[in-house]
């Protein structure tokens, strides 16, 4: 990044990605402010200057940051998912968790962590086991081998007192411990502590 700025030191986006490299939070804050500033349409650097907000703990700023970049690429459901986790953490918004991730599967209706993030939100947050249910099922169905949804589908299946299903949607692929819920649920210790 540095032969890029020697190069070009007009280059926003090496600027933030010389942020992200920047151990001291108070120099990637200006590295990433620079970059922006001389790149003030670069979808990504602001998705890279949100993360980095709210992991200073600086989470309305993230929000602020992250909904600008959605107003500069809004057909990019990843940032509609990145918004949506931003305002559940923070603010334990469902219903605009919800919204948003509804609105990143209107412009991809097969992104399979955007299913999965709604179908979480559905079944832990709204009690909603069987919305939660067909969520995740058409998140297998486009990666049927991603195993963070197939184990959200245990655990659903396992709510809706079908125990069977919980244990098919496992498959033989995953290891062990991913069965342990299932053995816990049966009631049967010795099999979950193995």
């Amino acid at each position: 990044f540095d032969r890029a700025l020697e190069l070009n030191p007009a280059l926003g986006e090496a600027w933030i990605e010389h942020a992200r490299l920047a151990r001291d939070p108070v120099k990637a804050e200006g590295l990433y402010r620079k970059g922006l500033e001389l790149a003030p349409n670069y979808g990504t650097g602001y998705v890279h200057y949100a993360s980095f907000l709210f992991r200073e703990s600086r989470a309305g700023e993230a929000i602020d940051t992250i909904t600008r970049a959605s107003q500069i690429d809004p057909l990019t459901p990843e940032l509609y998912q990145i918004h949506a986790f931003f305002l559940m953490v923070t603010r334990s918004d469902v219903a605009g968790h919800d919204r948003l991730m509804r609105e990143a599967l209107a412009i991809n209706p097969r992104l399979p962590s955007s299913l999965r993030q709604l179908a979480q939100s559905r079944w832990e947050y709204s009690g909603e086991f069987a919305d939660a249910a067909q969520l995740i099922e058409r998140a297998i169905a486009v990666d049927p081998k991603w195993a963070p949804s197939r184990t959200l589908a245990r655990d659903i299946y396992l709510d809706l007192g079908d125990a069977a299903a919980a244990v098919a949607v496992l498959g033989d692929s995953l290891p062990p411990d991913a069965r342990m819920e299932i053995a816990q649920y049966d009631g049967d210790r010795r099999r979950a502590a193995a």
